[in-house]
């Protein structure tokens, strides 16, 4: 009893499935394909700036079996090059547009378009440009100009439509940072592709870093520091500095950017100290003297 109750639903279920199989795949049907476009005998030097109506739809009708096949093959729409000049032309798209690599399909089903489309076209020139640098932060601007980066080859060559070429006087970088340095020498960076440019060459440049200048420097009567309320004298007062760095930061080095410093911890009075140097970032300190300081306290 149970088996004859479930066979009835079932039974009605594969009724309705067949329904609608029917309505759906062998009754006729309207339905829509969006179209690739393809351009045809396209000239060497020709290129497309803009197409109007940018998507163009093709009217399908037929039985749902022949549209569902259909929009599974391959078809696109033509449109021949040959007879379009430089500039904006107007033409008028039909069914004779479209090219279907299966043709069986047109004993099928029955294709309507007609539209008119606006197609400008320029002609496609090349330029030598140059390249110009972008950084990540401020910081690696300052860090690549210390060291005279340039890139190699300087100028590259862009192609594209001669109204966006003409009006493109350099291609950038991508951003690039002191931690993209290969080998202290050198990064390789991609180039960003302005708008409406369809291609460069080549795509990547070597950004060539210049080995520092390094300067020594020494800078005499740096005044030392030293806390007033527990120490009443200290001899010597001063000491000379020797430091090592980049040239163009050494050359900028004032006595004021360097400090001097003792420091005695509590409830301690030895009768020498040593003294601290701090220097600015990228600066290296070869030596300085005295050492130390002798240190006469308050009675």
């Amino acid at each position: 009893m149970r088996n004859k109750n479930l066979l009835l639903p079932i039974l009605v279920l594969l009724i309705v499935l067949i329904i609608w199989f029917n309505q759906n795949l062998f009754r006729t049907h309207r339905s829509e394909a969006l179209l690739e476009i393809r351009f045809i005998n396209m000239p060497d030097d020709y290129v497309v700036t803009d197409i109007e109506p940018s998507e163009i739809y093709l009217s399908i009708e037929g039985r749902g079996i022949d549209i569902l096949r259909f929009k599974r093959s391959n078809y696109y729409l033509r449109i021949d090059m040959n007879q379009l000049r430089i500039g904006t032309n107007e033409l008028n798209i039909t069914q004779q547009n479209l090219h279907l690599e299966e043709p069986q399909y047109r004993a099928n089903l029955n294709f309507y378009l007609n539209q008119t489309v606006t197609l400008d076209i320029d002609r496609s020139v090349a330029a030598n440009v140059p390249v110009t640098l972008r950084y990540m932060t401020l910081d690696d601007e300052l860090a690549f100009n210390r060291r005279n980066a340039q890139p190699e080859p300087g100028k590259v060559e862009i192609v594209g439509p001669g109204n966006v070429v003409s009006r493109t006087l350099s291609v950038t970088t991508v951003p690039i940072s002191t931690s993209d340095v290969i080998d202290d020498d050198h990064v390789h960076a991609e180039l960003e592709i302005p708008d409406g440019i369809l291609g460069i060459r080549p795509d990547m440049v070597r950004v060539i870093l210049e080995s520092p200048e390094i300067l020594t420097r020494t800078l005499p009567l740096i005044r030392i520091n030293y806390p007033p309320e527990r120490i009443a004298m200290i001899i010597p007062q001063t000491v000379t500095v020797k430091v090592e760095g980049f040239a163009e930061d050494v050359q900028r080095l004032r006595p004021a950017m360097i400090s001097a410093n003792i420091t005695i911890p509590d409830g301690y009075e030895p009768d020498f100290a040593q003294i601290e140097i701090r220097l600015p970032d990228n600066m290296t300190l070869i030596e300085h003297t005295p050492q130390r300081v002798q240190v006469f306290y308050h009675e």
